[in-house]
């Protein structure tokens, strides 16, 4: 009889070990994020949709800006050549090779500011447009609950783009 009964004990204690065990591994682990409702999984697509609109618009931003300054550089090339077209001196083999070294410049960033630049920009314009027509027609009149809103906001995880 104190066979079974130091079993059951030998048994229970190694039991509540691996409980033990198994408890404090699972409190290094943070808990699953609670299921999400409808209105509350509506609410994180649009936190979500507005995050990826805002990484867009800084894109999209930062592209037309570097477009921009080509196009300024190629107004500034293009200034400098009307100056020294004005004063150059056909005559001067030195002068004539210095205006064709500016010319090639200048044609350089011509073909800069009307090649991949421009095809990067509209790509990026168009991906802010698709994501704002996506958030205009899911999320912009929604009714949204705001402490529900602001408690998603706090955890807010969204999937990589």
């Amino acid at each position: 009889m104190h066979s079974k009964i130091g079993r059951w004990i030998a048994g229970w204690a190694g039991g509540a070990a691996v409980l033990l065990i198994a408890t404090a591994a699972g409190a290094q682990t943070p808990p699953p994020p609670p299921p999400m409702g409808p209105e509350a999984a509506a609410i994180h697509e649009c936190l979500c949709l507005q995050q990826s609109m805002d990484r867009a618009a800084t894109v999209m931003n930062e592209k037309r800006r570097g477009l921009d300054a080509v196009h300024d550089q190629l107004a500034r090339a293009d200034a400098a050549l009307d100056r020294a077209r004005s004063t150059l001196n056909v005559n001067d083999p030195q002068a004539v090779a210095q205006f064709r070294q500016q010319l090639e410049q200048r044609d350089a960033l011509f073909r800069r500011s009307n090649g991949g630049i421009v095809a990067d920009v509209a790509a990026a314009v168009d991906r802010y447009n698709h994501l704002v027509a996506v958030y205009n027609g899911q999320c912009a009149n929604r009714p949204m609950d705001a402490i529900l809103k602001s408690q998603i906001q706090a955890t807010l995880s969204c999937p990589a783009e």
